[in-house]
């Protein structure tokens, strides 16, 4: 969804479906701006058939837990090469005297969190929970996080360097809506519950004089486009949208299951019900058929271009 503003396939996955597509992604878009082009992750090659699909998405390079010192282990119940370590060992790899697009994939703050158990981070009475424990895989990554930000400055990047950080996915399963809500002081519903299946994401730019938050609605699909904007190059067959660039009350999100999140309200597919977003309260879906319609086209446009291969006679000469 990041690198290609595609949606997922309708069944099984795209990586391992259809890794010999052509795709229009980030990295291929860059290296034609003159970017070397870096993925990175600390863990098998093969996980989610990343050697073969990162190669087709235009990755010049792709690092995985052969090319690193496994010398530190958090997360993942231990498993994998820690948050810390992987940012401090990735700038070498990559030759950063020239323009580049390094695509990271931490792994420590990934469920379950029960490695974080005994951490050093007062969550209180979540203590021995698995929102305790998810709330110290934040702080941890957190730390890393800023870390790779002073390695940066050291380096004389951080000026020079758009920087998006976002969460692939929630972190807390519905088992657990329980301790998120006593977390929050909510009280449980669906509607509620919805709205919280969100992710961070967060944008630095060079010379950003000072920070904001954007409160438009829109989902991973938007990255690209974004960054787009942000770099001044155009990316013309991205289903997305550009969040800084798009009427806040016109934004949306759309669900691989057909759900649909706006400002005014959401519609479960499942149940084929919509409610206000606002308040919860139920809306005649009747009102909004046509809309919803049309918002959900997009993953058959997405479809399309997938299954079919759109793209292997699309591109520009």
């Amino acid at each position: 969804m990041t690198n290609n503003s595609l949606y997922p396939a309708k069944e099984g996955a795209v990586y391992h479906l259809y890794p010999e597509n052509t795709y229009h992604s980030l990295a291929n878009i860059l290296k034609k701006e003159g970017y070397n082009t870096y993925s990175l992750h600390g863990f098998e090659k093969t996980f989610w058939n990343r050697d073969k699909m990162h190669m087709t998405l235009g990755f010049d390079k792709f690092f995985n837990e052969e090319d690193f010192a496994l010398d530190d282990f958090a997360g993942w119940e231990g498993q994998a090469l820690s948050d810390s370590s992987f940012f401090r060992q990735s700038l070498d790899k990559i030759d950063t005297s020239k323009p580049f697009y390094s695509f990271y994939i931490t792994l420590s703050s990934h469920h379950p969190f029960t490695y974080f158990e005994n951490f050093d981070f007062d969550v209180g009475e979540f203590q021995g929970t698995y929102i305790g424990n998810y709330l110290k895989a934040a702080n941890y990554l957190d730390k890393c996080i800023g870390e790779f930000v002073d390695e940066l400055k050291k380096r004389g990047l951080y000026d020079n360097s758009l920087l998006v950080f976002y969460g692939d996915h929630a972190a807390v399963k519905k088992i657990e809506a329980d301790g998120l809500m006593k977390l929050l002081d909510m009280e449980y519903s669906e509607h509620e519950w919805m709205k919280l299946q969100k992710v961070p994401l967060i944008i630095h730019y060079p010379n950003q004089s000072k920070p904001e938050v954007i409160s438009t609605i829109g989902g991973q699909i938007d990255i690209l486009p974004t960054v787009a904007n942000l770099m001044g190059f155009d990316a013309r067959y991205a289903l997305g949208k550009d969040l800084l660039n798009n009427n806040a009350d016109k934004g949306y999100a759309i669900l691989r299951d057909g759900s649909v999140i706006t400002k005014d309200f959401i519609y479960f597919n499942d149940l084929r019900e919509v409610y206000s977003y606002t308040d919860g309260k139920p809306l005649d879906l009747n009102l909004y058929k046509d809309k919803i319609t049309s918002y959900i086209n997009e993953l058959n446009v997405s479809d399309i271009i997938i299954t079919k291969d759109a793209f292997k006679h699309g591109f520009e000469k």
